[in-house]
């Protein structure tokens, strides 16, 4: 089975999983605290997609995430530099999509082109813009051969081939859908699991792809069952009613590693976590009360009480494994509580209330994380109005004129790693 599931990150972005050693009976269960709303990968890019998707979807050009992110052949054997501007794929044959049909370069070109990202009618077009806006069109040169190319020269095409939006779907099955939802709903695509359930808000269900070009499938059934409240997830573990649970709190290690057959597995991952402010008018468009704000946050304690040291604070927005493109010698983001309040002062900051919208458990420890962070703010004097949502509509309701609680997965490492 290929699955990914978050792992604790570098703060400010962190989570754990639970992991049951039993006998599942060729079916996996992985409790979950939400799943994507939509199976369209180009739709809705968070961690609950790709951690699901990765099963159902294949890359052109896969990664090696134990190493060292390397790139590696996908459903791409071989891939050539013609210029700076083009890369010419040369495809695997006889890679057959869950309906029995064979992957062509038409369904490569297809993916990627005007119908689902290429435009600005696609329904992908805004969500895949920063990932595969470089490309101006996909040529196909024979059944087993396109070419890519950029409006302009781009040393990031291979990685952006192996990552955000450049899943592979068949074109067939995508024009016969009724239309982007119904597609959303039931997708095709090469990977080792088939949608064979999909309720929104309650489980995805995913069987075996047996003719999976990668060697049949380890389970014959995995479902992702969403279970919002951690407690009933670590309930459930214990219970043998799942196999594994994700988003468990590390104050939560020890109850897991102390029953039988259970055991906490993860580690520091490539992710930040950032809160997004709404810079357009009221107190948060000032830049002195968001250099405040920031100053306000003591990090290193975060980490240290939250998550019992097992991350760190990022040296900035970066990671070593930029290799020479690592600055070393980057101070990053630092805790001054005495400067946060004199900027506030000299902001002229009255204590009107500043909104600051959470999730209750989207990710791990996140309303234990925002209710520290609002306490260290009201310390040098900011009025924090924190609202605990139920869901994303909620957190980006217009207007906003508020923090939020966001965040991005991977796209702090994987568009520099190529460079370096």
């Amino acid at each position: 089975m290929r699955t990914r599931l978050p792992m604790a990150a570098a703060v400010l972005a962190l989570a754990w999983s639970g992991a049951a050693a039993q006998d599942t009976d060729r079916e996996l269960v992985i409790a979950v605290q939400n799943n994507p709303p939509t199976l369209e990968p180009t739709i809705w890019t968070y961690n609950v997609t790709l951690r699901t998707l990765y099963n159902v979807f294949d890359f052109p050009i896969d990664t090696d995430f134990n190493g060292g992110w390397a790139l590696r052949p996908g459903l791409a054997t071989a891939w050539e530099r013609i210029d700076d501007r083009t890369l010419e794929l040369t495809l695997r044959q006889g890679v057959l999509f869950h309906d029995g049909t064979e992957m062509t370069a038409e369904d490569v070109a297809f993916s990627w082109g005007p119908e689902r990202i290429g435009n600005e009618d696609a329904p992908g077009f805004g969500t895949c813009s920063p990932y595969l806006g470089s490309i101006d069109r996909v040529e196909v040169v024979d059944r087993y051969t396109v070419r890519v190319i950029a409006e302009s020269p781009d040393p990031l095409l291979e990685r952006r081939l192996a990552s955000w939006c450049s899943q592979v779907v068949s074109r067939a099955a995508y024009e016969a859908a009724a239309d982007p939802d119904a597609w959303g709903l039931a997708p095709v695509g090469t990977g080792p699991y088939r949608v064979a359930e999909f309720v929104s808000g309650d489980r995805l269900v995913l069987e075996a792809h047996e003719d999976y070009w990668g060697g049949a499938p380890t389970f014959a059934t995995v479902r992702f069952q969403v279970v919002p409240e951690q407690a009933a997830r670590i309930a459930g573990l214990a219970a043998g009613d799942f196999d594994i649970i994700t988003e468990v709190d590390p104050d939560q290690q020890t109850a897991i590693t102390a029953a039988a057959g259970t055991r906490v597995v993860g580690g520091a991952i490539v992710n930040h976590r950032v809160l997004n402010i709404d810079t357009d008018e009221g107190w948060l468009a000032d830049p002195l009360v968001r250099r405040a704000l920031s100053l306000a946050i003591d990090r290193d304690l975060i980490v240290d009480t939250l998550w019992g040291g097992l991350v760190n604070v990022p040296n900035g927005f970066q990671w070593d494994a930029y290799g020479d493109m690592y600055i070393a010698e980057d101070v990053g983001p630092h805790y001054d509580p005495d400067r946060a309040a004199a900027l506030l002062a000299e902001a002229g900051y009255d204590g009107s209330p500043i909104v600051y919208r959470t999730l209750p458990g989207y990710y791990t420890a996140e309303l234990l994380t925002a209710q520290a962070i609002a306490d260290m703010w009201r310390a040098v004097g900011v009025t924090v109005d924190l609202q605990v949502k139920e869901n994303w509509g909620q957190i980006f309701e217009q207007p906003v004129f508020a923090i939020q609680t966001h965040f991005r997965l991977w796209n702090s490492f994987r568009v520099p790693v190529v460079v370096a």
